[in-house]
């Protein structure tokens, strides 16, 4: 059975430890995914990612057949950049369909995108217009909501 006894941070920082080995291999893997990144036509970036690098064999994640068919054309390129920059002793680029991909970025892409809204001066103003002649609770609402226009104009 495995033992649940509390460890120190130092314990678990350590050279030997295995998370110091976890978080050396997720920097090495950075190191390569950007790397293979700036070697990639512009559209492809986004379509793909680096999975993993074993025995060898650099693994790219690819959000579509499509994308796919369109990365393979930029293999041999590919591997004689990163021969040259990276990973002199790659042997071969291993591809994994992975439609998640996509979803995430799309996911990603939306929550950027709700990070940008404000709420302008002119629709809180609105805002607190129709605040003036609705119920309490609602009154309260749309007084609360109006607000944050102000802090926004505060934060800029």
């Amino acid at each position: 059975m495995r033992s649940s006894t509390p460890q120190s941070l130092e314990n678990l920082i350590s050279d030997d430890s295995s998370l110091k080995a976890i978080q050396q291999r997720a920097i090495a893997l950075m190191k390569i995914e950007q790397e293979v990144k700036k070697h990639l036509p512009e559209q492809l970036r986004a379509a793909c990612r680096v999975a993993n690098y074993r025995n060898y064999v650099l693994i790219i994640e690819v959000s579509s057949a499509g994308w796919l068919t369109r990365l393979r054309y930029e293999q041999e390129k590919l591997l004689s950049n990163l021969r040259q920059s990276l990973l002199p002793s790659i042997s071969s680029i291993s591809y994994v369909i992975n439609p998640e991909l996509q979803t995430v970025k799309h996911i990603m892409q939306n929550t950027q995108l709700e990070k940008e809204r404000t709420l302008s001066p002119q629709s809180a103003a609105i805002l607190e217009e129709i605040a003036k002649n609705s119920p309490a609770r609602l009154q309260t609402q749309l007084l609360k909501l109006a607000k944050h226009a102000k802090k926004s104009d505060n934060k800029d």
